[in-house]
C-alpha cells in the first residue's frame, strides 16, 4: 500500500515484488491537479494537471470566458446569446 501511495511503480525491468504493477500516473504530493497557467493569479507550479480552477485578472472586456485569451469559446458564447433581449 506504502508504494501505491508514494507512486512507485514496477518498471519492465523491474522485479520488485512489492512495487506497484506498471503504472502512467504517479500520486505524489508534487503532481496534484491545480491551476497550470503561469499568468493565472492562483498559478500552482507544482500542478501538472490543470483542474479548470485558474482565475485571470480582467483585463479585456472581450474575453467573455475569462480564460486570458480572446479566442473562438468569447465567439461561441456570444453567438449562443445572439438574438435574445436584454433585461434592464
Amino acid at each position: 500500500m506504502k508504494s501505491i501511495l508514494n507512486g512507485y511503480c514496477v518498471g519492465i525491468s523491474n522485479s520488485d515484488i512489492y512495487a506497484s504493477p506498471l503504472c502512467s500516473y504517479t500520486i505524489q504530493s508534487n503532481n496534484l491537479p491545480g491551476c497550470t497557467y503561469s499568468n493565472a493569479l492562483n498559478f500552482n507550479p507544482n500542478a501538472i494537471l490543470d483542474d479548470g480552477s485558474c482565475e485571470f485578472a480582467i483585463t479585456c472586456a472581450e474575453d467573455l470566458n475569462q480564460d486570458g485569451v480572446i479566442g473562438v469559446n468569447d465567439l461561441l458564447l456570444i453567438l449562443g446569446s445572439y438574438g435574445q433581449t436584454c433585461n434592464p
